[in-house]
């Protein structure tokens, strides 16, 4: 068995992962694993290049605070190993398209939820296997200031943790590198 285990050398945090800021994003993108017209690129864990059907990948905007994600780690009888990817997204409706469009969310599977953080980094939830809603809440209250939100809970089973989404091969700055990042993503978002 310990011929079966990875050197855990390289887990030695360097300062700026010992520093950096927690939390997403207010907007997140989100697209049907069936939806991707090639295999990701990948290189050394990285993803660095997505192929998606035109119009496909949908951008959801929100605001900060509503949103998040967790990985857990769960082992079987077995000894086997696997990741629980969960996001918990807000999304926001005003009219019957945006509540038809969240009645659609309801019904899909495979789903992945790609998500910038505060930290400048982007994690792929959902990647391998994808994603399925598990739980949803909307309400309408008596207070003025009560909320037109759609709560969804996505969840599955990952053979790993969130893999990271860097198209940038050449780095400059933190911030830089996000917006490039950002923009890639954002051509590839359909109406």
């Amino acid at each position: 068995m310990a011929a079966c285990i990875a050197n855990l050398s390289s887990i030695l945090p360097d300062c700026a992962a010992l520093t950096s800021v927690a939390g997403v994003r207010d907007f997140f993108y989100i697209c049907r694993r069936a939806d991707f017209s090639a295999a990701p690129t990948v290189s050394a864990g990285v993803v660095t290049a997505l192929s998606i059907t035109a119009t496909k990948l949908k951008k959801v905007q929100g605001r900060k605070f509503q949103n998040s994600g967790d990985t857990e780690l769960a082992t079987n009888a077995t000894g086997k190993t696997r990741f629980k990817h969960a996001y918990k997204a807000r999304i926001y409706h005003r009219t019957q398209a945006d509540r038809n469009a969240i009645q659609q969310l309801a019904l899909a599977e495979d789903l992945v939820v790609i998500s910038p953080n505060n930290d400048n980094q982007i994690e792929i939830y959902g990647l391998t296997l994808g994603l399925a809603p598990t739980s949803g809440k909307g309400s309408t209250g008596t207070k003025l200031d009560d909320d037109n939100t759609f709560l969804f809970d996505f969840s599955g089973e990952e053979p790993g943790v969130p893999a990271l989404y860097n198209t940038v091969t050449t780095p400059t700055t933190e911030a830089a590198d996000f917006a490039t990042n950002i923009a890639v993503l954002d051509a590839l978002v359909g109406s």
